[in-house]
């Protein structure tokens, strides 16, 4: 496999995600400008090292001359290299010839030594974006027809830029401000990285959503003049250092100098600098924000006035400023998600490398030690395992800690029950506060505890690895049967923006589409055969067990805990309609005198005959004056019952039931159907069913994530 078909070759190290950092720009900076631009990205890679201490760096860049090659060769010399990876517009050999690197051999000479230098191959990687309608890879007299057209030489340009801007976290666009009608120019895809949109000649702008808000993102610009080219007539007068004949776009100012940079966020029209921002991406800040959120605070209400219509106060945050820096805190949390699963991954790395030792053991890796399975597909079989092992450990966590709330819950109702019935038999009356205390600090503690579990985004954490375990194993057993459709983009509209962070993890770890279609192709037809009997055995049958032992699972403990909850509280309420029945049954009978009542009929000081029905204390069933552990138990019962069936309702048993089971029917039936095509030799067919369980397995995984977020880890107060 040549290094140009092999996009995302990272050394051997543990599984990490990446926070990826596009790169676009002009191709003609000022020789004098050079340094201050290296400088200022420079600084903001430090920036997002500082942010981000857990996460490795990805530079994405088609290292064009000028600033795409400033931008890589900064990432590759710096004491810590930042890996580069390269989506190119065509192949090398037909890039290299392009106007990318028109009348500089420099830059061209620099190009082809970081795609093909052994050296470089863990920290350099590059490969030819595809395109709906592309030549065959290996014809090169059809590529170099299609880079001298100039429409399609554009819309290539396009789909290199569109990638980019759908595949980075955020992009670094070194650019003068100035709007220029250039078909996929700095300033359109500057454009359109803010708004998600697609760039006007994308060859996939026609199958991809028109708004896609999940591929929006910051624009890190860095003031970059060039040093010819046309410009417009005009000249803000607000602005005295401006460029001569040149007008900013919307959402940029003038008043830069060379390598000074600011940050451009989507909805938000002013630029946001972040050295003005009030940002603190310590542990005490997100936990105080997120205890905060717990008990209903706002912890900035006090500068988030909205000022709607009204003067703003000084030394206020404008409301533009203020939109910006929320969308700007907004992003960094969500990188902050990435940066949590690397820091977990470093912290469990003994249970993870436990599980990598045992994938050549197991049962897909024995399978496979005959096959020429790629690196990518290898890397993607270990960041999965990573995955799904915290995504084990914090449900296993998360469940011990929602036992621990329901005790305490049940303690709590325990001590007010013993408190609010039970009395002092030396003094009649009196409570023992002791109880009351013991009731207000088991409170306490399941408040302390929520608020720890939500602060630690243990619920979050759980969700979000589970759910980039399943779409890897989707993304796995797709790439072994040849399937180049991406699984980041086959979750629904609606699911998308709940599916955020999985999906861009899984753009940036996995190889484009086309590349497992072309993998594929290159294997005899006894070859393909045998690796999809392969998927059926490891997928489709492993899947069709794993739901119905988990429907099974669910149902059962659905059933079990809400039996189990009604029959503690009909107890409960037996108890109690007991003494209801002896209250009635004694409303006309006569009633049995206590001591009291036999000490007043003493005459003349004699000693009163015993009488049977005389009682020192009434009996614990009287309905008048019950003994106080009935009280108690009765209460107790009831509560018992109603946590039991909350606690069902917690887990989402139900739910979850009917969900596993209408995935092991698709299943069942699928490997049925699957099995079919292939005794006929019917590959084609055979991979569109294998799409179709794809499909659904990623739209299951969504709506279980749905599901489980709207069951979080809070006070049982509604």
């Amino acid at each position: 496999m040549s290094k140009s078909d092999d996009p995302a070759s990272y050394p051997a190290e543990p599984p990490r995600n990446p926070i990826v950092l596009g790169v676009v720009g002009h191709v003609d900076p000022r020789r004098e400008d050079l340094t201050a631009l290296k400088a200022a990205f420079e600084e903001i890679l430090a920036d997002f090292r500082e942010r981000h201490p857990s996460t490795p760096l990805v530079v994405m860049s088609s290292l064009a001359r000028g600033t795409d090659q400033l931008a890589a060769g900064v990432a590759l010399d710096r004491k810590e290299p930042v890996r580069v990876v390269a989506p190119l517009p065509f192949p090398v050999e037909v890039y290299a010839q392009s106007s990318s690197f028109q009348g500089d051999d420099d830059a061209r000479d620099r190009f082809l030594s970081w795609v093909s230098d052994p050296a470089l191959r863990g920290k350099v990687g590059a490969y030819v974006v595809n395109r709906p309608d592309e030549p065959d890879r290996d014809d090169l007299a059809g590529w170099m027809a299609l880079m001298r057209d100039d429409h399609q030489r554009h819309v290539c340009y396009a789909n290199a830029g569109g990638y980019i801007i759908r595949h980075c976290h955020a992009l670094v666009a070194f650019w003068d401000g100035q709007t220029t009608p250039k078909p996929s120019g700095t300033s359109e895809i500057v454009a359109c990285k803010r708004s998600g949109r697609t760039l006007e000649l994308d060859p996939w702008r026609k199958r991809l959503p028109l708004l896609n808000s999940d591929a929006e993102g910051p624009v890190y610009v860095i003031h970059t003049p060039r040093s010819h080219g046309a410009a417009p007539a005009t000249a803000p007068a607000d602005a005295p250092d401006a460029e001569p004949g040149h007008a900013p776009a919307a959402g940029y100012s003038w008043r830069y100098r060379p390598g000074d940079w600011r940050v451009l966020t989507p909805n938000a029209d002013g630029p946001v600098d972040p050295a003005d921002l009030d940002w603190e991406p310590g542990h005490w800040h997100r936990f105080w924000r997120r205890v905060a959120v717990v008990l209903t605070l706002n912890p900035h209400a006090g500068r988030r006035a909205a000022h709607h219509g009204a003067e703003i106060p000084p030394g206020a945050v404008p409301p533009a400023a203020r939109r910006a820096r929320d969308e700007f805190r907004q992003f960094h949390e969500t990188c902050k998600s990435i940066d949590d699963f690397n820091r977990d991954a470093a912290t469990h790395a003994a249970l993870i490398e436990r599980r990598l030792g045992k994938l050549p053991e197991s049962e897909l890796g024995k399978d496979a030690a005959g096959m020429d399975i790629p690196e990518p597909l290898t890397r993607l079989m270990r960041l999965r395992a990573a995955a799904a092992v915290m995504a084990a450990y914090f449900e296993w966590l998360f469940t011990v800690l929602l036992i621990i709330l329901f005790s305490l819950f049940f303690l709590a109702a325990v001590f007010f029950h013993v408190y609010a019935h039970y009395e002092s038999r030396e003094a009649p009356g009196v409570h023992n506060p002791s109880w009351l205390a013991a009731f207000v600090g088991s409170l306490l503690l399941a408040v302390l505890l929520v608020c720890l579990v939500r602060a630690g985004r243990l619920g979050e954490r759980r969700h979000d690895y589970r759910a980039l375990a399943e779409a890897l194993r989707v993304r796995i057993y797709w790439g072994l049967a040849g399937i180049g459709k991406s699984v980041a983009d086959s979750y629904l509209g609606q699911l998308r923006s709940e599916m955020s962070w999985t999906r861009r993890a899984l753009q940036c770890a996995a190889p484009p589409p086309a590349y497992w279609t072309e993998y594929f192709r290159k294997k005899t037809m006894p070859e393909q055969v045998e690796q999809l009997r392969l998927v059926g055995r490891r997928w489709i049958d492993h899947q069709s067990k794993y739901f119905h032992r988990r429907f099974r699972n669910n149902d059962r403990a659905a059933k079990w805990l809400d039996l189990s909850g009604l029959l503690l509280a009909l107890m409960g309420w037996f108890i109690a309609g007991i003494l209801v029945v002896l209250w009635v049954a004694r409303g006309s009978g006569e009633q049995a005198p206590t001591r009291e009542d036999a000490s007043a009929l003493q005459i003349g000081g004699s000693r009163p005959h015993p009488d049977p029905r005389v009682t020192d204390e009434p009996s614990i069933w009287d309905p008048e004056h019950p003994s106080p552990w009935v009280l108690i138990v009765s209460g107790v019962l009831v509560l018992s019952g109603a946590l039991l069936i909350a606690y069902c309702e917690q887990r989402s048993h139900e739910e979850l039931a009917r969900q596993y089971e209408r995935m092991w029917v698709i299943f069942r039936r699928g490997a049925a159907e699957f099995r079919g095509h292939l005794a006929a030799g019917d590959v084609e067919s055979a991979q569109r069913v294998l799409e179709t369980l794809g499909h659904e397995a990623i739209t299951e995984h969504a709506q279980w994530l749905i599901l489980r977020r709207n069951r979080p880890f809070e006070l049982l107060i509604h």
